[in-house]
């Protein structure tokens, strides 16, 4: 029988899951996409043998092979998945998310029929809504959703936290239930091994509250903060593409995405496996696990985590060897500080610019990172954070570090933490007037004259340039001085 590739994938994601600042609400967009492919293999019937048999399956993606007696059994088969995604009201509320579905067959060549079911899945985009309108015409709302302002509120006085009530659109309200009740099976789906007793914490305030420990654990500056973490891969889509180039293409592109995903659960078990013995990772008498991962799958992982541990995160991840078939792969980060009661969809798309701009260094892994001190500035991307910190012609992957980079001025930070001699006001003078292109000299001996002298010579050593003046400035107070 005739062969069919068949391409789901959940689009206008700016409706589904960037549309509120509320977490749990996030939450839920992203793992209800996340679990759209699997439910759907699941449920899906079985009419006239067709079966399918999945390629690769990303945070919102799928690819699906399958046999079919001719176009219009095909055309059956999309029809169906395209119903089950649409029409699904279980526990999962995949009818307020918009899925574009296509199959084109397979002929004499797999890659272009891949290329044409994305083209494909474009061209419906297109022409296609770019919101669900379930529940949008309720005549028994009384005003617009509480958290996304567009959406008719259409569940009444719902009990939020701080005992008030609201009223929620129909998609929040089931996204953001969903939200509440699926982040464990979420790790435990990717890590089946993974402690059933062991949770998390429910919202950001509560993964940056950090009352139950010591200022070595999380230092001032850091309290009441959290770091977003944005990691995009770099260039996995032209590895991806290379494999379907090659004899066996689909056998090898499948291959690839199952040893891709492999590598993040291995990462993401390692995480874990940190949080679970250091304290600073927990809350207190319940010791809830102090992160959120917003978005996982395909190359693209989100994490938020308290402020004391955000360069932890992010020197781990990139220090870790990266290898997948083989070949040694890089990322892009983008890392911000910020307030736990900052607009979550500003600071998102602040890490998405920052992680741009690392990715122009691709062949090794790099962050760029900001410090918002108040949420009123964080409209800013990485361009005006250059254009505010760095002196004229100082070149912009200064801004950056590497990994390596990372590792090697971890025991200098500290140390420079631990001083009580180190005289903070000379580093401000310092980065002041080397952004005016005055003589820093003066203000760097008395830094390296300092008991903590030494390890600044070390740090600016290992960065390579006076950019690392900034960095220390900039990372200074977000460094936990417990080993």
């Amino acid at each position: 029988m005739p062969e069919f590739f068949l391409r789901v994938e959940a689009v206008n994601l700016g409706n589904t899951i960037l549309d509120t600042d509320n977490i749990s609400t996030r939450r839920g967009g992203g793992l209800m996409l996340l679990n759209s492919v699997a439910l759907l293999q699941k449920n899906l019937p079985v009419s006239h043998g067709n079966r399918l048999i999945p390629i690769a399956t990303g945070a919102s993606i799928g690819l699906f092979q399958f046999t079919a007696t001719d176009n219009v059994d095909a055309e059956n088969l999309r029809k169906t998945v395209e119903s089950q995604l649409r029409d699904n009201k279980g526990d999962i509320p995949l009818h307020h998310a918009t899925f574009v579905v296509d199959v084109v067959p397979v002929d004499s060549s797999p890659d272009q029929a891949h290329q044409l079911a994305i083209a494909a899945n474009r061209w419906r985009q297109m022409q296609s809504m770019s919101l669900s309108l379930s529940d949008l015409f309720n005549t028994k709302a009384l005003g617009p959703c509480f958290y996304d302002r567009s959406r008719p509120g259409t569940h009444l006085n719902v009990k939020l936290p701080g005992n008030k009530t609201e009223n929620l659109s129909d998609s929040v309200y089931l996204r953001r239930k969903y939200g509440r009740t699926a982040r464990q099976e979420f790790y435990h789906e990717e890590i089946p091994e993974f402690p059933k007793d062991v949770h998390f914490t429910d919202d950001l305030g509560e993964l940056s509250d950090a009352t139950n420990l010591n200022r070595e654990q999380a230092p001032t500056d850091t309290r009441g903060k959290l770091a977003l973490i944005y990691l995009d891969g770099n260039q996995f889509g032209s590895h991806g593409r290379d494999k379907w180039k090659t004899h066996s293409a689909v056998e090898n592109f499948r291959n690839w995405s199952k040893a891709l995903r492999r590598h993040h659960r291995e990462l993401l078990k390692n995480l874990l496996a940190r949080a679970q013995v250091d304290p600073a990772w927990q809350t207190g008498n319940n010791r809830l696990i102090r992160l959120e991962t917003l978005l996982w799958g395909g190359d693209e992982i989100i994490w938020v985590v308290p402020a004391w541990k955000g360069w932890e995160v992010v020197r781990w991840f990139l220090g870790q060897p990266h290898i997948v078939e083989g070949k040694e792969l890089t990322y892009g980060c983008g890392l911000v500080f910020c307030h736990a009661n900052a607009p979550i969809v500003s600071i998102d798309a602040l890490a998405h610019d920052l992680a741009d701009s690392a990715k122009k260094e691709a062949a090794k892994s790099h962050v760029a990172y900001e410090v918002l001190e108040s949420y009123d500035n964080d409209g800013g991307n990485f361009d005006s954070f250059y254009r505010r910190w760095m002196p004229p012609g100082e070149p912009q992957q200064h801004l950056l570090l590497t990994g390596a980079q990372l590792q090697a001025i971890e025991e200098p930070l500290r140390t420079i933490a631990l001083s009580d001699d180190f005289p903070m006001r000379q580093l401000y003078m310092l980065v002041h007037a080397w952004r005016q292109k005055q003589d820093i000299n003066p203000h760097k001996e008395r830094l390296e004259s300092s008991d903590a002298g030494c390890a600044v010579s070390r740090l600016r050593e290992s960065i390579g340039h006076d950019g690392a003046w900034l960095h220390l400035l900039q990372m200074l107070p977000y460094v936990p001085t417990h080993e």
